[in-house]
């Protein structure tokens, strides 16, 4: 939803919008989605005072490639103390791949850590024999059946994991090609001069719609591809 940024009067506004072209757009991890291109917003009375309404802004992304996200679909934060802007989308499903893959990173370090005691018991082992101090086989084999069996169980956690995030997957890249259709069946319409005004307003929404869910198809795949590795084992 549209956002206050701050009081100030009429003739400044213009001069406080240009100070943002250029800042960094970022997502809701820190990840560098463009730089501001162009800001769209309106400006309102309240009180006798001059308020900044920010309603969507533009951004260049590498290779050029311009993306625009609207108060419509996106959550659009500014952060003055480190000149970016914190954009994410308004949607269920972003916020059950940002769920999961808090949970994964949660999973992986505890996995990583049952490996690095895996090995600790090994290196500790053999320091111990280097100082002829007996150990008792079961001892040690009791000791390493609880960590497998710890980090068998991470695995599996993080297996279930994944298989959710690509269900997720699947259901974005469905509604992707639904949007695709839509977008194209009112495009043509646009360039053969038959779009109502009505119409036109939901080729811009479907337009924002399908770049917030490619970037998070991409954000998935991303996902997928990091922690298919470190949950192996």
């Amino acid at each position: 939803m549209p956002f206050s940024l701050f009081n100030t009067g009429r003739a400044k506004v213009e001069k406080v919008i240009q100070s943002y072209i250029g800042w960094r757009v970022v997502d809701g991890f820190g990840r560098i989605l463009g730089y501001v291109k162009n800001i769209d917003y309106k400006v309102e009375k309240v009180d006798g005072k001059t308020r900044i309404v920010i309603q969507g802004i533009t951004v260049v992304g590498d290779g050029g490639a311009v993306n625009k996200y609207t108060v419509g679909s996106s959550e659009i934060e500014i952060d003055e103390s480190n000149r970016r802007f914190v954009v994410k989308p308004k949607d269920e499903l972003y916020k059950a791949v940002e769920k999961i893959e808090r949970e994964l990173s949660t999973i992986a370090g505890n996995l990583r850590n049952v490996n690095e005691k895996l090995l600790k018991l090994g290196d500790a082992i053999l320091n111990m024999i280097s100082r002829n101090e007996k150990i008792p086989e079961d001892v040690v084999e009791n000791f390493r059946k609880i960590l497998e069996n710890e980090r068998n169980r991470y695995i599996r956690e993080c297996g279930s994991r994944l298989d959710g995030l690509s269900k997720l997957k699947d259901e974005v890249d469905a509604r992707i090609r639904d949007a695709e259709e839509e977008y194209g069946n009112l495009r043509l319409r646009k360039e053969l001069g038959m779009l109502s005004s009505e119409e036109e307003g939901r080729l811009n929404e479907l337009r924002d719609r399908l770049n917030m869910l490619r970037y998070l198809r991409s954000w998935i795949i991303e996902i997928l591809n990091k922690y298919r590795g470190e949950c192996s084992g």
